[in-house]
C-alpha cells in the first residue's frame, strides 16, 4: 500500500497540534503567610510590580528595591511577601519607585 506525502504530512501536523492538557499546579489551597513565602524570579518579580525586567534591573542595583534571596551563584528571587510590603509603602511615596 502506497501512501501519499500529503495524507502523512497532515497526519503529522495534526500531531504536532494536537493539545495537550496539563493541570496547572496553583497555589490556590495554601495559607496566605505559606503563599507570601513563595519566590518569584526577577521576571516574575518584574511582572508582579508592573514593571520591566530593565526597570526592576535599574531598581535592584540603586538599592530602592526588597533584598533578594540568593538561589544560586547568579540566581535571585524575591518573596512574594516582600514585593506585596515594598509595593504598599511605597505607594504613598512615588519617589520609591
Amino acid at each position: 500500500m502506497v501512501r501519499t506525502v500529503t495524507k502523512n504530512r497532515r497526519r503529522l501536523n495534526a500531531r504536532k497540534s494536537a493539545p495537550t492538557r496539563v493541570a496547572a499546579a496553583t497555589l490556590d489551597h495554601l495559607p496566605p503567610e505559606m503563599a507570601r513565602r513563595r519566590i518569584l524570579n526577577t521576571a516574575e518579580a518584574a511582572e508582579f510590580c508592573k514593571l520591566s525586567v530593565p526597570h526592576w534591573r535599574r531598581l535592584y542595583r540603586a538599592g530602592r528595591v526588597p533584598h533578594p534571596v540568593r538561589l544560586a551563584e547568579r540566581k535571585y528571587g524575591w518573596p512574594i511577601g516582600d514585593l506585596v510590603d515594598w509595593m504598599e509603602a511605597s505607594r504613598g511615596d512615588p519617589s520609591r519607585r
